[in-house]
């Protein structure tokens, strides 16, 4: 992908010979061919050392890939906790998104990348920057530290009931996907049980056609209604795949 020895040295964490190669001219900012450049690299393999190296000699903080994603939103993502600090000392952008408009404190969500969320939201990170509550639950649905960032999130201020634009809140995601620790966190927290979508689509509705036993168990001990009907069929397999599609990968 059009790798330069600038570009190596500093994805393997090789701080001497990084400040060799840039001693002898090499470009500090010269990308791939995904636009990838050595600081994005290093951000994303956690090489702090080399990230502080590049930035002493000029690289671009918020250069981003062909993809629009920086430097500071590969540290998020993969959850480099220590060059995101070094990073935001050297005035990244914390709310700059990719193309997909993902900020990093989502794509450190999706990942489970809980320090990581919990310093971004410590430096203003917006909630509502293409990161509804509801994204974020898509994030939690998929990693094994969904309770604990949704809990780091509500703590913050995020909205418990807040809907998306088909009255889908996170609580029903939690609920339709079978996230038992999550449902529990946002019951804590004053999630409304029986709060249907447009379609008149219970929580309680979405985990009994998903057969998420445990989710259902836990929303009848707290008083779901049982016999509340939606008011249109269901179409929840195209939904379920939407929300598999719209948090797999990177």
């Amino acid at each position: 992908h059009g790798m330069t020895p600038l570009y190596a040295a500093a994805s393997n964490g090789q701080k001497e010979v990084v400040e060799a190669l840039l001693a002898k001219g090499a470009q500090v900012d010269l990308a791939n061919t995904e636009g990838t450049t050595p600081l994005y690299v290093a951000a994303w393999n956690g090489q702090k050392e080399v990230v502080e190296a590049l930035l002493a000699k000029g690289a671009q903080v918020d250069l981003a890939n062909t993809h629009g994603k920086t430097p500071f939103w590969a540290a998020a993502c993969n959850g480099q906790k220590e060059v995101v600090e070094a990073l935001l000392a050297k005035g990244a952008q914390v709310d700059l998104a990719d193309k997909n408009g993902e900020t990093p404190l989502y794509a450190a969500f999706r990942n489970g990348q809980k320090e990581v969320v919990e310093a971004l939201l410590a430096k203003g990170a917006q909630m509502d920057l293409a990161i509804t509550v509801r994204q974020v639950l898509k994030g939690a649905g998929w990693s094994g530290d969904g309770k604990e960032v949704v809990e780091a999130l509500l703590a913050k201020g995020a909205q418990v009931d807040l809907a998306d634009t088909q009255g889908k809140t996170p609580f029903w995601a939690a609920a339709c996907i079978g996230q038992k620790e999550v449902v529990e966190a946002l019951l804590a927290k004053g999630a409304q049980v029986d709060l249907a979508d447009k379609n008149g689509m219970t929580p309680l509705y979405a985990a009994a056609v998903n057969g998420k036993k445990e989710v259902v168990e836990a929303l009848l001990a707290k008083g779901a209604q049982v016999d509340l009907a939606n008011t249109v069929r269901p179409c929840l397999t195209p939904w379920r795949d939407t929300l598999r599609s719209n948090t797999a990968g990177r």
